[in-house]
């Protein structure tokens, strides 16, 4: 039994040896790989953004989204109700954004919140337009 540990214990310390001697070589490899510049990938994205209302920096804020640095974003603002007035906001920079928005409008929620039913509305859109790109 004591040969069988003495054994064991032998056959350790030469994993841990190669183990060891192994470690300075993946520190090259990762050091070499974080040198190398990262691909500039940026897919296809789209921004759902519920609205409601006209809150003192609605479109400062607005423009903020539509101001980002990322090349194909497409953002959906979504308003409960076609009275909304966040929607004649939402439409005038939309028209005026060079990036692709849509403005959609939700109705009334059915046992869910309006944020939620606003989101998923926007969700929607958002794969209805990617399902027919797919076509």
């Amino acid at each position: 039994m004591l040969t069988l540990f003495f054994l064991l214990a032998a056959l350790l310390v030469v994993q841990s040896l190669i183990a060891l001697q192994d470690g300075p070589r993946f520190l090259r490899f990762v050091r070499r790989r974080l040198a190398e510049p990262l691909p500039d990938y940026a897919p296809p994205a789209t921004l759902v953004c519920p609205c409601k209302g006209l809150d003192p920096d609605l479109e400062t804020n607005l423009r903020a989204l539509l101001a980002q640095d990322y090349p194909d974003l497409e953002v959906i603002f979504v308003v409960a109700e076609a009275g909304d007035p966040a929607r004649a906001v939402c439409e005038r920079l939309a028209g005026e954004s060079p990036r692709p928005v849509r403005v959609v409008v939700a109705g009334q929620p059915e046992g869910r919140g309006e944020k939620v039913n606003n989101l998923l509305a926007g969700v929607a859109a958002a794969f209805e337009k990617a399902s027919a790109n797919l076509e």
